[in-house]
């Protein structure tokens, strides 16, 4: 009795040593970590050339949302991810799955840009996609303020000169535009990299305010009536612009300022005037 008991011991004490010396599985692993943690055992796994466990550590977190629970927190650690398959897939020799990896990693960052570092076959297989857009377009829409100016002053009443107030007016604009950048492939040294060519077809109301005290007389004397008014001036323009576009800064990723110079061309739809308020008083 003591002998088996003895020989059970000794037996559970080497199952227990061998289990316990048994590797993890990334698939254990994966389970019992989030995608960031993921990542990182990712990274190790292909610095230790163990390429052929990638896709199966990886696969749950790239089916997920970026940002849920179930998928990467960023859209960089996507990014480093599909990156880390590109290159399994790439020294493993299969490349229609380097080519989906690629094609995944452009469709999840549009901007995404070459390391200097990166192995020269991952550049030759970026260099294969094209990566800068053939136009870009857009629309946009705001308010807008009209300044009317003066150049030649009209008046019936003698009374009525300098009485004339003219008020800014906020209307609308809307406008939609397209542009082509010509010199995507040059070297970020040379100053025409961020230069595009632009056309802009704009929608504009634009409207003010006029007021007199005393615009025109009516009657004779001594019973001179005066008249006084408020208009509102609107009218609706069509313009069309082209401009040459440098944007500086171009590395920012929160403001990308540019300067735009070319010409315009302003179609006027209508005018009209709107009385809003008439008032006669006798002088």
């Amino acid at each position: 009795m003591r002998k088996s008991i003895v020989l059970f011991a000794i037996a559970f004490f080497f199952s227990t040593c061998l289990f316990a010396q048994q590797p993890t599985t990334p698939q254990a692993t994966k389970q019992a970590a989030n995608c960031t943690q993921v990542l990182r055992l990712a990274r190790a796994v292909y610095e230790q050339g163990r390429l052929h466990e990638l896709q199966a550590l990886l696969d749950d977190c790239l089916k997920g949302a970026v940002g849920s629970t179930n998928g990467f927190q960023t859209v960089q650690e996507k990014v480093d991810a599909y990156r880390l398959l590109c290159l399994a897939y790439i020294y493993l020799e299969e490349p229609a799955e380097a080519d989906k990896a690629m094609l995944n990693l452009l469709n999840t960052d549009h901007f995404f840009e070459l390391n200097p570092t990166d192995p020269a076959e991952f550049q030759a297989l970026y260099g294969t996609f094209r990566t800068q857009p053939i136009f870009s377009f857009g629309a946009k829409a705001g308010p807008n303020m009209t300044f009317a100016h003066l150049t030649s002053n009209y008046y019936v009443l003698s009374k009525s000169l300098g009485h004339g107030k003219y008020t800014p007016g906020v209307s609308f604009s809307a406008a939609g535009f397209a542009e082509k950048e010509f010199f995507p492939s040059v070297k970020k040294t040379n100053p025409l990299r961020w230069t595009t060519v632009r056309a802009e077809l704009f929608f504009q109301l634009k409207s003010f305010k006029i007021k007199n005290e005393a615009a025109s007389v009516f009657g004779s004397a001594p019973a001179f009536v005066a008249t006084k008014y408020e208009e509102k001036s609107t009218s609706t323009w069509l313009d069309l612009n082209f401009m040459a576009r440098y944007q500086f800064l171009k590395d920012k990723s929160i403001w990308n300022p540019y300067i735009g110079v070319g010409p315009g061309i302003s179609l006027l739809l209508g005018s009209k005037i709107n009385p809003a308020k008439v008032e006669r008083t006798r002088l």
